[in-house]
């Protein structure tokens, strides 16, 4: 799901280092999205915009889409698994 975030995260025009800084974390019950702590107010500005720089939306439409991340996060580990029982 990391992976899916980041992808999302630098089609929509972030920079590269912040996006390597996103990661999904699963607490038991949910997921969700982290910003290491130097890269806050980058990610701050990419995602709410500021003058000029329209917002992206991206970690707030991740953190509504919690079916398209199961979904994601399943297919990936079927993948891994390769198919066993």
């Amino acid at each position: 799901m990391t992976e899916d975030l980041r992808n999302k995260a630098l089609s929509a025009g972030w920079h590269p280092d912040v996006t390597e800084n996103l990661h999904v974390t699963f607490n038991g019950k949910t997921f969700s999205s982290h910003v290491h702590p130097d890269f806050h107010e980058r990610a701050f500005t990419h995602e709410f915009g500021k003058e000029g720089v329209p917002p992206t939306n991206v970690l707030r439409k991740f953190s509504q889409s919690h079916g398209d991340g199961e979904r994601s996060f399943l297919l990936n580990f079927n993948k891994h698994v390769g198919g066993l029982k």
